[in-house]
């Protein structure tokens, strides 16, 4: 049995209105032969504030890779679940902590 996470880099967080972020994609641990993660979707957290992703950035279903460009400035957090299959299973996973956007 191997567990599988995935997680964002933290770095950078600060991004220029109007000015295209670096993709930012998961780190993926623990995946075997076979297994594959998709799915990547906005979660939702009880604890947490609910969020959404700065205007004009888009996370890739297939991929978990924010892009775009932010035309909104603010401060947008958010957390993301994905799908992973192993054989005939599928389960839900969740990145462990949020991911942040400051954008000025």
């Amino acid at each position: 049995r191997s567990n599988i996470t995935f997680s964002y880099p933290i770095q950078p967080s600060d991004y220029a209105i109007n000015t295209a972020i670096a993709p930012k994609a998961p780190q993926i641990a623990g995946l075997q032969a076979g297994d594959a993660v998709s799915n990547f979707r906005l979660g939702v957290r009880p604890s947490a504030n609910p969020g959404g992703l700065p205007s004009g950035v888009v996370l890739n279903a297939q991929t978990g890779e924010f892009s775009g460009t932010p035309t909104a400035s603010g401060i947008y957090i958010v957390w993301v679940d994905a799908t992973v299959t192993r054989g005939s299973r599928t389960a839900t996973i969740q990145a462990p902590a949020y991911v942040y956007f400051n954008v000025r």
